[in-house]
């Protein structure tokens, strides 16, 4: 092992530096996946660090279709990082194989990986969009408990994201707050649903001190 990295240039030691390790995060991401798939058909394998970007973009099919993505599609989560750097950093290695300048393989990694993570993107918002449609019922989650993983900006100055149970399947959801912002990660509890059908949510924390 160490003789095959020896003899490995910088440029093939720094595409397969990130090989390895995006590979198993990509495997752990899939099986978290799958898990999701078989426990309640949504795909939630969404994360996000408290620094969200929201790329504001959002998708309609056809103006007649049940189709339409109204949650914000988002290239920048960590699901998304993962698969970039998994398709990247092999796409670097087939491109270094195929004797490739360095410069072209860089930008075919790139523009491969980048292709890949854009055409996955709008297939999860599609089958998101699918999953949330039809026999759910929002009004079930109010009183539910859920986490953050797309920070909420305060005075329902926009929307972010939670994930929540509801009919006993694990959901993707936009939320407001109206009161401050409720960064990823931290724990909230639905307390009511606006008329565009977002789910208003405070921190659990702020409810619990103020029952007290």
């Amino acid at each position: 092992m160490s003789s095959w990295w020896n003899n490995l240039t910088g440029f093939q030691r720094f595409f397969w530096g990130m090989a390895i390790p995006f590979t198993v995060l990509f495997i752990i991401e899939m099986i978290i996946m799958a898990m999701g798939i078989d426990n309640s058909g949504d795909f939630d394998g969404d994360l996000s660090s408290s620094g969200d970007v929201d790329n504001g973009i959002d998708i309609d099919i056809d103006d007649n279709s049940d189709m339409k993505i109204p949650l914000n599609f988002r290239l920048f989560t960590i699901r998304n990082f993962i698969i970039f750097g998994a398709i990247f950093s092999w796409a670097g290695i087939v491109g270094i194989k195929n004797n490739y300048s360095k410069f072209k393989t860089l930008v075919f990694a790139f523009s491969l990986a980048f292709v890949v993570v854009l055409i996955l993107s709008i297939i999860f918002c599609l089958l998101l969009k699918a999953t949330q449609s039809g026999t759910m019922d929002l009004k079930n989650a109010i009183g539910s408990e859920g986490e953050v993983y797309f920070t909420i900006p305060e005075n329902g100055k926009g929307e972010g994201k939670i994930q929540v149970i509801i009919q006993g399947a694990l959901r993707e959801l936009e939320a407001i707050s109206n009161k401050g912002e409720i960064r990823t990660g931290e724990k909230v509890r639905v307390i009511g649903i606006n008329e565009k059908n977002k789910l208003i949510v405070e921190p659990i924390i702020l409810i619990d001190e103020g029952e007290i």
